[in-house]
């Protein structure tokens, strides 16, 4: 098992900003990679611990990552941004920290977003330079919403983000769309750094990010990728991460569905298999990259 060490505040790229509470977990001998995660909207990063990072770090991967701004323990309103570009200032700020450790240990470094955190991190590489990551782990991304009841998800979002961008509503992501594993609803349930509020700003800058990702990203990536969708999603659907994978450039590029899975595979019943797969498609591609940092 790998023991987590939280480093606090992260190192910030500007001056201003709120701070990020930052994790890593180690494997118990020298890392083989690093595994970058930016996760999805209204979790946080430290979720990753009790399943994900044991997982990895079992498998000698070193794991990263942060709470985004109003999410977890860092700083920021809760469940508001006031432009998509600064979680993508966010993910600067943990690429950076992996990034070090990566070349500091001579091993490649892999980047793993799972549902806001994959649109974040497909809008990061269609701006960034990614010639320094070894893949991307896509999971459950938002590119076709599937969550109903919520309004203000369309043109009333744009009016009401002008005029009251604070303003801030539930967003009905219940434990029963996450997981079908009773205990893991339970502990999510009980988890005090969840959060279910969102403002209208950051539902409008979702859509615009939506917008801009189905635009941009299926050319802009073109390192190798592993996609990853449960296809009974009812958050973010499957078709979007289908039409994704017929459409993006990348040549090593791989579709991995889970039939029954909901929003959240890593946290379903079928997770130490997906899990497994995902190191094993990671550990292919140890000897394959041309571009390790260092």
């Amino acid at each position: 098992m790998g023991s987590i060490r939280e480093a606090g505040i992260c190192r910030r790229l500007r001056p201003e900003g709120p701070g990020l509470i930052h994790r890593q977990w180690s494997p118990k001998n020298s890392p083989r990679a690093v595994v970058a995660i930016i996760h999805g909207v209204c979790e946080y990063g430290g979720r990753y611990g009790k399943v994900v990072a044991p997982a990895l770090t079992e498998r000698g991967f070193a794991v990263q990552t942060v709470d985004l701004r109003g999410h977890g323990e860092s700083e920021g309103e809760r469940g508001h941004v006031e432009s998509f570009d600064d979680y993508l200032d966010d993910l600067d700020q943990l690429f950076e920290s992996a990034l070090e450790q990566a070349q500091r240990e001579a091993i490649p470094l892999f980047l793993y977003g799972h549902s806001m955190g994959a649109l974040i991190l497909m809008d990061w590489l269609s701006q960034r330079d990614a010639s320094l990551a070894a893949g991307a782990i896509i999971s459950a991304p938002p590119l076709i919403p599937g969550l109903p009841g919520v309004p203000w998800l369309t043109g009333l979002t744009q009016t009401m983000s002008f005029w009251w961008p604070t303003l801030s509503m539930d967003l009905p992501l219940g434990s029963d769309g996450l997981t079908r594993d009773p205990q893991l609803k339970s502990v999510w349930n009980r988890d005090p750094h969840m959060n279910s509020r969102v403002t209208v700003r950051w539902g409008a800058e979702l859509l615009a990010a939506i917008d801009r990702v189905n635009a941009r990203a299926p050319q802009a990536i073109t390192l190798p990728v592993l996609l990853v969708h449960g296809t009974d999603d009812d958050i973010c659907r499957v078709e979007g991460t289908e039409r994704l994978f017929d459409s993006i450039a990348a040549e090593d590029r791989t579709l991995r569905l889970w039939p029954g899975s909901r929003h959240e595979v890593h946290h379903d019943m079928d997770r130490e298999q997906m899990l497994g797969e995902l190191a094993q498609w990671i550990e292919a591609r140890l000897g394959t990259n041309s571009s390790s940092p260092g």
